[in-house]
Order: structure tokens, then sequence, then C-alpha cells
């Protein structure tokens, strides 16, 4: 009796499996299970997450209503409409508030502009549009930018164009970016941004942060609350970038604040012949 009972949960699993493959194979919009919700869809493409939300966005017209796990509290939505877009970030801004799980999940973030609402969130707008308002910091960004074109992303870009390699250019932008902004907004270039493609700390550090950000997502709150309690797994992965990122922004302002004290002195001091 045992082993026929074993045979038939067997067979019943095999099948699920079957059953499973055979719904979600090549379907964009992923069905509804009982209890489960969308989720199997989810799941048998993870291994092309951004391929598979563009494809359903595609689908769907622009908008999505993805029904997560009944206890799992995983319902969202996805939407890439310019009017959607318009409506949320700019004609009623103030109807959208990030809240509280939003600076929980994004707690590497600090209270920084992205995490922030309310009067914080208008305080910090109005520094930072002055400061990239100004004639000065654009010709600075401008200037930066075309020095990390001549300097790094040409010559590696005309390198590679006499080689028979596949070339990541979003691997490429994605370096070019963090270089340049660190540069602009810490005076630190890690350079990233090089012909044997490095593996840089700080960059790393920030792409697994941003990894981990997208996993809270997917998971329920508890788990990823027990991972980070425990630093276990992303937990401590998530530890371990904030502490790399930390001891990179803390040597580049150290290093910044050095060099005005500097100059302040050699001002207050100016050699004499």
């Amino acid at each position: 009796m045992v082993w026929e009972a074993w045979y038939c949960y067997t067979t019943i699993f095999f099948l699920s499996i079957l059953s499973f493959h055979r719904l979600t194979r090549n379907r964009v919009v992923p069905l509804r299970w009982p209890v489960l919700g969308m989720l199997p869809g989810l799941l048998a493409n993870v291994h092309r997450l951004h391929d598979y939300a563009t494809s359903l966005l595609g689908e769907s017209g622009g908008t999505f209503m993805f029904r997560g796990p009944w206890f799992m509290g995983l319902d969202f939505i996805l939407t890439c409409d310019p009017a959607n877009a318009k409506h949320m970030y700019n004609t009623r801004f103030t109807d959208y508030p990030k809240g509280d799980q939003f600076l929980e999940i994004f707690d590497g973030l600090g209270n920084g502009i992205l995490s922030v609402d309310g009067d914080m969130w208008s305080k910090q707008r109005r520094m930072a549009v002055a400061r990239i308002s100004t004639h000065k910091f654009r010709a600075s960004v401008a200037e930066n930018s075309r020095d990390k074109v001549h300097k790094a992303l040409l010559p590696i870009l005309d390198g590679m164009a006499g080689l028979d390699r596949v070339l990541d250019l979003q691997d490429v932008m994605k370096r070019f970016s963090m270089d340049v902004t660190s540069r602009q907004l810490l005076g630190k270039d890690p350079g990233s941004l090089a012909h044997d493609f490095p593996d840089i700390p700080f960059p790393k550090a920030v792409e697994d942060g941003e990894e981990v950000f997208l996993y809270r997502h997917v998971v329920p709150m508890a788990w990823w609350k027990l991972l980070r309690w425990l630093q276990f797994g992303e937990g401590k992965r998530m530890a371990m970038a904030m502490s790399v990122i930390d001891r990179y922004i803390a040597d580049a302002l150290r290093r910044r604040d050095q060099m005005k004290l500097s100059c302040c002195r050699r001002w207050k001091n100016p050699v004499t012949y």
C-alpha cells in the first residue's frame, strides 16, 4: 500500500509539473492560479525578468495588475504609460506618497530625496534644483562626460570593433554612468570603464544593493526582514554592499575636504618670489 501511494503521489506531481509547463510555455500574460495567484508565471520567467516585464506590458497595453499569492501581499501595478507617469510624478504627485513600507524596503537610501515624502522631499528638491540649475554645474557635467567619452568610452569601442566578440552595451553604459556620476558628485572616479572591465568594489556594491531591493519586492516582507536580522543570504549581501558604499563615500568626502583645506591654506599663505 505504501508503494502504491508513493507511486500515485509521484505521478500526480509530475503530471502537475507537465501541466504547469504546458500552460505557461510561450504565454506572456500569466495565469492566475488559486491561492498562488500569478506567482508561478513570474517564477517561470525570473531568469529573464526585465525582458518578460517588457513583453507583459506590451501585451497588456502598457499597464498590468499583477496578483500575487493571497497570503503574501504581493499585488502591484506595472505601467509604462507616459500618461500614467505624468499623472503620478507631476499632475497629482502629492497623492502618491511613498510611505513607510517604501522607506523600509529602500533602507539603504537613508532619508534622501528618493525615499522621503512631504516637506522633507520638497526641501531637498529645492536644494537639488538650485544646485543643478546653475551654469557652473551643467558645464561641469558636460566637461566630465566629454572627458570620459574621449578617454575611455571611444577607445574601448574602437578596440572592440576589430574583435570578434559580443559587447554588452548595457554594462558599458552602466560603467560610464557610474564613473561620471561618482566623479561629478564625489570628485572621485572609480575607473570601472576600462578595457579589461575590472570588477571594482564600489560599482559592484551598488549593483548588489539594487538587486536586493528588487528581491525585497518579490518575497514576503517578514522573510527578507528575518534575513536582514540574521545577516544571512540577501540580508548579509545588503549589509556588505552598504559597508563598501559607506567606506567609498566617506573616503571621497574626506579627500575632497582635504583638497579644500589645502586650497584655503595656499590662498591664505601665497608663495612669493
